[in-house]
């Protein structure tokens, strides 16, 4: 991992992925941090899981590296089908940027261009379903920002700001 960011000596090494780490490098992998990162979110979820004592509501797993609008729809209509009341998202900022805009629309009517800055969207912005952050990478901070940033249908990034927007819990290592 020379040269590249390392996670902290807290989860990340105890959940083994030191081990993980060397091994992949001696195949002569290129990608250690990403596949290192998918695998600790992996068994950050099933801790996760396994701790909760019950099956959680659904579980959605594909959020792309910059959500998109389609992709929140995707998210929102999982969220719905489960019958969901709250969100846990697990990831960097892209996966709380994704939660933060499926909290918008579960709560809030649409379009979700409506809620955007561009729009002077944020006046209409309240309450969101309860969420919970388990940050796996550091720098983005959205797990304790105002903000998400999401790429709409046009192609083009919006922003959606407020204060409702903080997730109620960071759990962060």
């Amino acid at each position: 991992l020379e040269g590249a960011a390392t996670p902290s000596p807290g989860l990340a090494w105890e959940a083994g992925l030191q081990a993980e780490a060397l091994a992949l490098l001696e195949e002569g992998r290129t990608d250690v941090w990403d596949v290192l990162t998918r695998r600790f979110e992996t068994r950050l979820i099933q801790t996760a899981l396994e701790g909760l004592g019950a099956e959680p509501a659904g579980l959605f797993t594909n959020t792309p590296a910059n959500p998109t609008e389609a992709s929140v729809h995707e998210a929102l209509a999982a969220y719905r089908a489960a019958g969901a009341d709250s969100l846990v998202a697990v990831g960097g900022g892209s996966a709380m940027d994704l939660a933060k805009a499926v909290g918008l629309l579960a709560s809030h009517d649409g379009p979700l261009a409506r809620l955007g800055t561009a729009q002077k969207g944020t006046r209409h912005i309240g309450p969101i379903p309860p969420l919970v952050a388990l940050p796996t990478t550091s720098g983005t901070g959205s797990e304790v920002s105002i903000g998400a940033m999401i790429v709409m249908g046009t192609g083009e990034k919006e922003l959606f700001v407020s204060n409702h927007l903080i997730p109620k819990v960071a759990l962060c290592d």
